[in-house]
């Protein structure tokens, strides 16, 4: 029902009454697309699988696509081998607690490479492991 409000930690898609609906129900029709539905869990472990991926910091908003995608893969929708493009403007400094909750908290260190560097190795070994 286009009046209902998700109950979703992605806020910014969690909308009473979201613009263009109908247009976006027509163009779904006219397409012969499907939708899927994703959980608060799903979003949060896309915004994780970009961030450790693809290096994208997103909003739960803009990781949503992602966990449709792998929704849509896992009941058959997309196949393995199809090529998919996801859009994912929502970054995530906008909402950094979602980020802190996907990833489980973050590590504070001060502002010197050799800190990072105790964390995550120096780059001449991260080169190496390629």
């Amino acid at each position: 029902d286009i009046d209902d409000i998700a109950e979703t930690l992605a806020d910014s898609i969690a909308v009473g009454r979201p613009r263009n609906t109908i247009k976006a129900c027509r163009a779904l029709e006219q397409s012969g697309g499907t939708s899927v539905l994703v959980s608060d869990a799903e979003i949060l472990e896309a915004e994780t699988l970009l961030g450790s991926t693809e290096g994208i910091y997103s909003e739960p908003a803009g990781a949503t696509p992602v966990a449709g995608v792998q929704t849509a893969l896992d009941q058959g929708i997309i196949e393995q081998d199809e090529t998919v493009v996801v859009v994912s403007t929502g970054f995530g400094l906008k909402d950094t607690k979602s980020a802190e909750k996907a990833t489980g908290g973050v590590d504070r260190i001060d502002p010197k490479i050799t800190e990072v560097e105790g964390l995550y190795g120096t780059a001449e070994e991260a080169a190496a492991d390629d």
